[in-house]
């Protein structure tokens, strides 16, 4: 475009991420992240971090057969700890921001809270 003696269009002032989009050549505003994408994302981190942890749990019971790999089981135990609590915080985000569909005041569809629970039973 340049080499032709045009001049680029001006990129839009208004947020970082549109600047990106532009230099990269992609048009139209970005759209924000959906609660199903989130839902995708958490189950595929939980499993994935729950992966890692079996991953881990074999290689502590293998630690005498493989020689030195503790520092190997530290780090997938660790890797597997901070994914699947990343995918379980996706899980609790696609919970909430659902449109439509939460706690209202007028909502009973959640847990039965019964008076004699809430004071033991010495009512």
């Amino acid at each position: 475009m340049i080499e032709k003696g045009m001049t680029p269009p001006p990129l839009p002032a208004s947020e970082p991420r549109l600047k990106l989009r532009a230099v990269l050549g992609r048009e139209g505003p970005t759209t924000p992240l959906s609660s199903d994408g989130a839902l995708r994302r958490g189950v595929i981190l939980t499993f994935l971090g729950l992966g890692l942890g079996l991953g881990y749990l074999v290689l502590q019971a293998n630690v005498a057969s493989l020689g030195d790999s503790a520092e190997l089981a530290a780090v997938v135990g660790s890797a597997g700890a901070v994914v699947a609590i990343l995918g379980l915080g996706n899980l609790v985000y696609w919970r909430v921001a659902r449109p439509g569909v939460g706690l209202t005041a007028g909502d009973t569809s959640g847990p039965e809270i019964r008076a004699d629970a809430v004071d033991g039973g010495n009512g």
